[in-house]
């Protein structure tokens, strides 16, 4: 999604980054480098700041049980 807005000189605008659910704020960009959030900005000139986000990934770790080979009491694994 992208926004532009105008401010007034030494307009002081915050800019709060909310990632949807199953992602992650990773930082800001451009003109502010920072993983800070929210963040304040003084409008000195024109800014450009881009919020960046990760998609959250989990692992499965699966075994087998019992082991290769060994009989379970039910039968074959």
């Amino acid at each position: 999604m992208d926004c532009e807005a105008s401010f007034a000189a030494s307009t002081v605008v915050t800019l709060t980054a909310t990632a949807d659910l199953g992602s992650t704020f990773t930082g800001w960009s451009g003109d502010v480098l920072t993983t800070t959030n929210p963040i304040t900005v003084t409008m000195d000139s024109a800014k450009a700041i881009t919020a960046t986000f990760a998609l959250n990934q989990y692992t499965i770790t699966l075994s087998a049980a019992p082991a290769k080979g060994a009989q379970s009491q039910a039968g074959a694994v």
